[in-house]
């Protein structure tokens, strides 16, 4: 995957550099870089997050960075010169894959792809704080105002898919929790020590100190519900129309149709919930089985922490979209497909998979 981006380079304050990692996330990368150079992780910035199982390509800036490349074992650096502007979400407009689909028995149709699209739902990659919680979303418990349990579901929940280190750290706070001195006498060198600090000065305070999560993760733990709600408004909608079939996910099942009646669904865009925004009968029964109200996504006692506006469309179209179709030489008699195509950001190509396969 590769960020299609847009930069300009000359004077300025900010070094602009191409990221190529694989085997780890932007996070995860961005935490590492900030240790091995010794700069503040608030100098970085980034456009869009990517998923930590795929090879990626995007851009990043640091103000004030150093003119070096460097090579790591999970991501490599190319610095490309300096700028007047930070990279950010407005840097790029969408993302360039290419996929090799292998040990196929039959090809699958491409044409209903092209002419009706896919749902845009958020797939799997956006719900990796589900992992070691039971299924349950750190920012529905923010809504319902159970502060305490969102930190430790953050902090606290070992998952297997966890990094060795990362699962023993939220092993030792999980067996300790609440006992802050000893945690803090145990735990090693990790960005968690001084949240933990804060802890023990201010027990009780568990949404101060979700506050000093990193803001990146935080807006992934909080959105990850935004998320689940937009997928649910989504494929109730679909369920009017008669040609479809489920998938399961990360959390739950996602509707697909195999062609559309009419265009009305390119039509239709779908606000993200938040305090203040408009919402169909849909997502208003969506929210009454949740248990929760739309004013309670103005979350109490909470300056830096918020769900954030937005609307998605609710089909997105894969543009020079291309498939080529071989013999598989890694699995002898079958057959392998590559595909290439552009998405724009915030759409999934796991999502264009789970239709085609």
């Amino acid at each position: 995957m590769r960020e299609l981006d847009r930069y300009e380079l000359g004077d300025g304050p900010f070094s602009l550099y191409r990221l190529e990692k694989w085997d780890i996330g932007t996070i995860e990368a961005i935490r590492n870089l900030a240790q091995k150079w010794g700069i503040a992780r608030r100098r970085i910035s980034f456009g869009g997050l990517k998923d930590r199982h795929a090879t990626c390509e995007q851009l990043l800036s640091i103000y004030d960075g150093p003119p070096r490349d460097w090579e790591g074992s999970a991501f490599r650096m190319k610095y490309l010169g300096r700028s007047r502007n930070p990279i950010g979400r407005d840097s790029f407009d969408a993302n360039a894959f290419r996929i090799v689909v292998r040990d196929l028995d039959e090809i699958p149709e491409f044409e209903p792809l092209r002419r009706w699209g896919v749902p845009n739902y958020f797939d799997d990659q956006r719900f990796g704080s589900l992992r070691g919680t039971d299924g349950e979303f750190i920012g529905r418990c923010l809504v319902r105002g159970d502060q305490e349990r969102a930190l430790r579901l953050a902090i606290a929940s070992p998952a297997a898919e966890d990094r060795k280190k990362q699962r023993e750290v939220k092993q030792l706070i999980r067996d300790h929790w609440r006992d802050w001195k000893t945690v803090l006498d145990r735990l090693p060198g990790v960005p968690e020590r001084n949240l933990i600090h804060y802890l023990i000065d201010h027990p009780t305070a568990y949404g101060r100190a979700f506050e000093l999560l990193d803001e990146n993760l935080r807006i992934l733990l909080v959105s990850a519900y935004q998320s689940y709600l937009w997928n649910r408004t989504l494929t109730e909608h679909l369920r009017s129309f008669s040609d479809t079939f489920e998938v399961p996910y990360a959390a739950g099942t996602l509707l697909f149709y195999r062609a559309l009646p009419d265009d009305r669904l390119f039509e239709l865009s779908i606000p993200l919930v938040t305090a203040s925004s408009p919402m169909d009968d849909i997502t208003k029964r969506i929210l009454v089985e949740e248990g929760v109200e739309q004013r309670m996504f103005r979350l109490k006692k909470m300056d830096r922490t918020f769900f954030g506006r937005g609307i998605r469309a609710a089909v997105v179209r894969p543009v020079k979209f291309a498939a080529e179709v071989g013999d598989d030489e890694l699995n002898p008699g079958r057959r392998k497909c590559t595909l290439s195509f552009e998405l724009p950001k915030g759409s999934y190509a796991t999502v264009l998979l789970k239709r085609l396969f």
